[in-house]
């Protein structure tokens, strides 16, 4: 390879670093754009998965959304992911504390969060819930799902987070194009002569250009950036992090808000998929904390104008079934049988 190769080489892999995150599980990225996606659910690192954020310009604001995994029962608290069971941490067991962006409920639970004040705000509502009777915790619980299943407020949180960092996102994708395109091209054309100097001139002008949006930016901010110095100093000299600057203020004002809430944002067929899976993988699930999560989802499918019998889905019958199992969709000649990949859930009949 010549050293132009080497070079481009090394900016695409640093770039690439640069638009991966290490998130929880249960994370979803909701983009400006309408999309949602999830974390690379099978590589694990310490509690940590893989997210993916977008990379080809102009890149769109986005929201970091967890779903409930914390569900307060009268024994305690109930730690709950998806295809697992509840890890049950008793009411006096449970010492929360943050340590950066996770929450460290006992020895053996951690959860990461999207933001510090994300985990701030969970140990807040952890500790008013210690305190709480059963029933209060129920009520505060069922009213923070209300409040996070509202699509209306994260959409005047992402419309305000995409006009905030409108000048970011589009001089990043205006270095992207140099940095990947005419940088190579010119190279290539007059190998190294003058005119790349002046392509690569240009670069850093707009390095520093970007540097000085972000300053400004970030001053505007309600609570102040952390590391606001550092972060400045690598936007004007690594093109890189030049290009994805905006990715810092959209993790810096984190909407708490249920995946739900974006399914709102989507065309209806989409909605109705989002909300069938999150009915299959909470309601018919085996554990202690079914009950209130199935209420809980009532609650968020209210905000959506959706109803618990249209979460239901009836698999087309194969020769020889007699019933399905309503949560995994696998069929059954035996109708008196149990579903034991979900729990020994009960079968529903054709």
């Amino acid at each position: 390879m010549t050293d132009g190769q080497w070079l481009f080489t090394l900016f695409a892999l640093l770039y690439l670093a640069e638009s991966v995150r290490l998130q929880s599980r249960s994370a979803w990225l909701f983009t400006g754009s309408g999309s949602l996606s999830r974390p690379f659910p099978h590589l694990n690192l310490g509690g940590r998965h893989l997210l993916m954020l977008p990379m080809l310009p102009p890149l769109p604001a986005y929201q970091i959304l967890m779903p409930w995994v914390l569900v307060p029962l009268a024994g305690g608290l109930a730690y709950w992911e998806e295809d697992k069971s509840d890890r049950l941490i008793p009411w006096p067991d449970l010492k929360p504390v943050v340590e950066g962006s996770q929450l460290i409920l006992s020895v053996d639970h951690r959860l990461r969060f999207p933001s510090e004040a994300a985990v701030q705000a969970w140990r807040e509502r952890l500790q008013r819930w210690q305190s709480m009777s059963q029933a209060a915790r129920e009520a505060d619980f069922l009213k923070f799902i209300k409040q996070t299943s509202g699509s209306q407020s994260l959409d005047l949180a992402m419309r305000a987070l995409s006009a905030q960092t409108r000048g970011l996102r589009w001089l990043g994708a205006l270095i992207f194009f140099i940095c990947f395109g005419a940088v190579t091209i010119v190279y290539r054309r007059f190998g190294d002569g003058p005119e790349v100097l002046w392509v690569a001139g240009a670069l850093v002008s707009l390095l520093w250009l970007q540097a000085v949006l972000f300053w400004r930016a970030t001053a505007r901010l309600k609570s102040p950036l952390k590391y606001r110095f550092w972060k400045t100093l690598a936007i004007a000299f690594l093109p890189q992090n030049a290009m994805r600057a905006a990715d810092h203020l959209c993790e810096a004002q984190t909407h708490a808000a249920h995946p739900l809430a974006a399914a709102a944002l989507m065309l209806e067929p989409v909605k109705l998929k989002l909300a069938r899976g999150f009915w299959k993988s909470i309601p018919h699930v085996s554990s202690d904390s079914a009950a209130l999560q199935r209420k809980a989802l009532e609650v968020a499918l209210g905000a959506l104008d959706l109803t618990p019998e249209q979460m239901e889905e009836v698999p087309e019958k194969q020769p020889g079934s007699a019933a399905y199992c309503p949560r995994c969709q696998a069929q059954f000649r035996d109708a008196q049988a149990l579903c034991q990949d979900c729990g020994g859930l009960p079968l529903k009949a054709f």
